[in-house]
């Protein structure tokens, strides 16, 4: 089982889960809140407590940042097969970016006081 996690509370993770979910036509994808049920199952907790994180369990192994979000994309969809030529970026110029762009996802996109309540048809995806 494929699970990206993510910070519920967070407007532009929230929207990337949207995201996903719209373009994973295949439904390859499960996706659960950082503070969930299913986070406590599947990461240790520095990965659990560490919100400025998308992490992306796939194949027994915990993906981080902006490797996660590359998979994730050609993952979902074979039209984001194209996002890994961002594997050319060293990873750590990679994740500088992710970083600054994680530290700032509050001032930049909000936040909500509670982890989003999901649809009939985002339950049977959204995990815990």
């Amino acid at each position: 089982m494929n699970i990206v996690f993510f910070d519920g509370v967070c407007h532009l993770c929230n929207g990337y889960i949207n995201f996903l979910m719209r373009i994973d036509r295949k439904k390859v994808m499960h996706y659960s809140a950082l503070q969930g049920k299913k986070a406590l199952e599947f990461l240790p907790e520095s990965q659990r407590l560490d919100l400025k994180s998308i992490l992306y369990y796939k194949n027994g192994k915990v993906l981080e940042k902006s490797t996660a979000v590359i998979e994730s994309l050609s993952d979902a969809s074979i039209w984001f097969l194209w996002i890994k030529i961002f594997y050319a970026i060293p990873l750590s110029m990679r994740n500088f970016i992710y970083d600054l762009v994680a530290k700032n996802r509050y001032k930049l996109f909000g936040k909500n006081d509670l982890c989003r309540i999901p649809t009939a048809e985002e339950r049977k995806y959204l995990l815990d």
